[in-house]
């Protein structure tokens, strides 16, 4: 499993299995996965800095905003994912 896939898998431990499936199957979730992974690390990184300036005070905000965004979106893109699932199996079993 990569890394990028990974992380997300530990911020929804209970989705693991759907995480992985949509990672193989949809492109558009992979890189959502991607972006969630980059701003992440930026994240780490400008917190990480010693001598902060305003600018990236700025950024840290900026970028956990944006990590938050993607929050939703990934989570979005599960439930989606189930509730087809869940449509799906439904069908089949009438």
């Amino acid at each position: 499993m990569s890394p990028r896939i990974e992380k997300v898998c530990q911020l929804f431990p209970d989705e693991t299995y759907l995480v992985m499936r949509l990672a193989r199957s949809s492109e558009e979730f992979r890189s959502l996965c991607e972006e969630y992974d980059l701003a992440v690390d930026a994240l780490h990184q400008l917190e990480g800095r010693e001598n902060r300036m305003a600018a990236d005070l700025i950024r840290v905000a900026e970028y956990r905003a944006l990590i938050e965004e993607l929050k939703v979106d990934l989570l979005r893109q599960l439930q989606a994912s189930k509730s087809a699932d869940q449509q799906s199996s439904g069908g089949r079993a009438r």
